[in-house]
C-alpha cells in the first residue's frame, strides 16, 4: 500500500464518520423541532384561554376610567357654575 492509498482510506473513513454524525444530528434537530412545535401550540392554547380574562379586565378599566372622567366633568361644571355665580 502506498502513502496515497492510506490517505484516501483515512479520508473515506472520515467522510463516512462525518456523514453518520450529520445524519444523527439532523434526526435530533427534527425531534427538537417537533417538541418546540408542540410546546408552542400548548402555550398558544393557554394564552387563548386567558384572553377572556384580559378582555374583562380591559372592560372594567375602561368603565372605571369613563366613570372618573365623567365625575371630573361634573365636578368641573359644578365648580365653574359655583365660581361664576358669585
Amino acid at each position: 500500500m502506498s502513502f496515497m492509498e492510506v490517505c484516501v482510506g483515512i479520508m473515506t473513513v472520515s467522510v463516512v464518520a462525518i456523514a453518520v454524525y450529520l445524519i444523527q444530528t439532523l434526526i435530533q434537530i427534527k425531534h427538537t423541532a417537533r417538541a418546540i412545535e408542540y410546546a408552542a401550540l400548548n402555550i398558544n392554547d393557554r394564552v387563548e384561554s386567558t384572553r377572556g380574562l384580559f378582555s374583562m379586565i380591559n372592560d372594567v378599566t375602561n368603565t372605571v376610567r369613563s366613570f372618573w372622567f365623567k365625575a371630573a366633568q361634573v365636578g368641573i361644571t359644578l365648580f365653574s357654575s359655583v365660581r361664576g355665580g358669585r
